[in-house]
């Protein structure tokens, strides 16, 4: 199946009460995988090296693609 996937990364605590916002670390882009899980498990794999070191910032977006 062809999904759709993003990766974001959430501000800290400290960076909310400031007004930071979410920051996109990957923009969208297509695929086939067999499940959402796998999408999210590939994209994470395929960019590694953009995700920052604490991943409980980082939400990784996925979506069947219509």
């Amino acid at each position: 199946m062809l999904y759709e996937v993003a990766i974001i990364q959430k501000p800290t605590h400290k960076q909310r009460e400031e007004g930071s916002p979410e920051v996109l670390l990957v923009s969208p882009y297509c695929f086939i995988a067999t499940d959402d899980r796998a999408a999210a498990m590939k994209a994470t794999l395929d960019n590694k090296d953009k995700l920052p070191t604490d991943l409980a910032l980082v939400d990784v977006l996925v979506r069947p693609f219509v």
